[in-house]
């Protein structure tokens, strides 16, 4: 049996048997800590896959209205050019709301960059990952 067998099949058992985490230690060897909870080892992982496709900085590289266009979008599809987003975007950025034209501009450098596209005509992002790490608020 080689080490990811047995790694995959220890952290079966572990999951099964009291929710923690045994992960494969130096030298093939199971390591264990109690303080670390499968739940702690998936935000590890969604906190390294997030950095490898460079989330944190895209998000700390955009302007603030790019930035909540992008938090818009990130549940679905909107309309951007609505009223009551240009709105709430306003009071979110504690400024009058962000007129049309401020708005697609926002939206075009999004669309430049890759973070953002359309789709029968509204507006979403372009990687839904990207969407997921901003709505669960580690763009915080």
């Amino acid at each position: 049996m080689d080490d990811l067998s047995r790694s995959w099949g220890s952290l079966r058992r572990s999951i099964r048997h009291d929710n923690r985490l045994r992960a494969p230690g130096h030298g093939g060897r199971m390591l264990y800590d109690a303080d670390h909870t499968v739940g702690t080892a998936l935000e590890y992982v969604r906190a390294r896959i997030s950095e490898e496709m460079g989330y944190p900085a895209a998000w700390l590289d955009l302007e603030p209205l790019q930035r909540e266009v992008a938090r818009a979008l990130a549940p679905g599809m909107c309309r951007p050019f609505s009223r009551s987003f240009r709105e709430s975007a306003g009071t979110a950025l504690g400024e009058e709301a962000p007129s049309a034209a401020r708005v697609q501009a926002a939206l075009r450098k999004l669309n430049r960059l890759g973070i953002a596209g359309t789709a029968r005509g509204e507006w979403g992002l372009a990687d839904p990952g990207f969407g997921h790490w901003i709505v669960a608020g580690e763009e915080d």
